[in-house]
């Protein structure tokens, strides 16, 4: 098995929601879990341009 499901915070045998799926295909590539992520930042007081800011890539 590859990688991928670590780098994204998911376990092997884990059930994936419509909405982790969504994000992760339907919208460009986000993290299965931005919307969660988004929400953090948010409760920590970061702005919506921090918050909604694309995280960098792995290039490794």
């Amino acid at each position: 098995m590859g990688r991928g499901l670590a780098v994204l915070g998911l376990a092997p045998g884990e059930e994936v929601t419509e909405a982790q799926l969504r994000n992760l295909f339907g919208e460009r590539g986000r993290h299965p879990y931005a919307d969660r992520i988004e929400a953090d930042l948010f409760a920590k007081g970061a702005s919506p341009k921090k918050a909604f800011r694309p995280a960098p890539s792995d290039a490794g």
